[in-house]
């Protein structure tokens, strides 16, 4: 294992005990929130996808959240206006870029991708799959077609 690759674990599991901790906001701020509390919500037309947003200040800070996938299920081809960094926490993700390269990402392991960069991930083993996902400016998805055209949010 590379330096790099064990640092991203480490930051890893210190973002995981962290949202494992007892929801608390001190008096400087900081906030620690439990596996247990806040809402997991169905991601907007996609079946088996889940979130639960864990910090987001509308239109003005970066987005965290956790993100829970039924083994099998897929998000469709899309784009973030931000860098997307994903920390898999359980199961087997393979991301697959527009250009068909696909990477297997397995529990401890990191993602990070280009904002803009046009990509689908999906649930491939057979647990199901949760991510911490971090992106660097307010949360948002754009859904494209196989050439790449931005298309209407699936229903």
């Amino acid at each position: 294992m590379t330096i790099a690759s064990r640092i991203m674990l480490a930051s890893a599991v210190f973002v995981a005990a962290a949202l494992l901790a007892q929801e608390k906001r001190s008096a400087g701020g900081a906030e620690v929130i439990s596996m247990d509390q806040g809402q997991w919500t169905d991601a907007a037309g996609l079946t088996g996808v889940q979130k639960k947003t864990l910090h987001a200040e509308p239109g003005q800070e970066p987005t965290d959240m956790m993100v829970r996938r039924k083994s099998g299920t897929s998000t469709p081809l899309h784009w973030h206006s931000s860098v997307e960094s994903l920390y898999v926490l359980a199961g087997e993700h393979e991301l697959i870029l527009k250009n068909g390269e696909k990477f297997r990402v397995r529990a401890g392991g990191f993602i990070r991708i280009p904002a803009r960069a046009i990509h689908r991930i999906r649930c491939a083993g057979t647990q199901d799959c949760v991510t911490f996902a971090h992106t660097g400016a307010p949360f948002d998805v754009h859904y494209v077609d196989e050439k790449g055209k931005e298309i209407a949010r699936p229903k």
